[in-house]
């Protein structure tokens, strides 16, 4: 069994692989994913079952910096992987209207209504993400 850091490891390796036909080779350091023209941070989260939703921190050292970056979140449920990808102005604009904690880091939570409803991301509950998540195919070891 992978552990959360390998799992969004490997998560990311998958998204930076299923964008490269567009965006062309990648190197990934950390968190970002360095394609040619275009890097993105992808933030990755196992859902929570218990409290029905996906959170995320985004460090300091990236938010204050984010002008030209994009934002993959990474949606993990189970043995299924979906994600969003935020332009960066959508991206500065949702970096805007989310809270820090103590260290500085920027905290997006993404719920799932137990109750049936829709999928929305708690601190810009207008944004479309419903109608944005797509599939990531992933392969998980056996």
């Amino acid at each position: 069994m992978l552990t959360p850091v390998e799992c969004g490891k490997r998560c990311r390796v998958a998204f930076a692989d299923h964008f490269k036909p567009r965006w062309g080779s990648y190197r990934l350091t950390g968190r970002k994913i360095l394609f040619r023209d275009q890097p993105v941070f992808a933030a990755y989260s196992d859902f929570h079952a218990n409290i029905s939703q996906w959170f995320y921190g985004i460090p300091r050292d990236e938010w204050r910096d984010w002008p030209k970056q994009s934002l993959a979140i990474l949606m993990k449920e189970s043995h299924d992987v979906s994600y969003v990808l935020l332009d960066p102005k959508e991206s500065t604009s949702l970096l805007a209207k989310c809270g820090q904690d103590k260290n500085g880091e920027k905290k997006i939570n993404i719920r799932m209504p137990t109750g049936g409803g829709r999928i929305y991301i708690v601190e810009w509950e207008d944004f479309p993400i419903h109608s944005r998540i797509a599939r990531l195919p992933i392969l998980w070891p056996s």
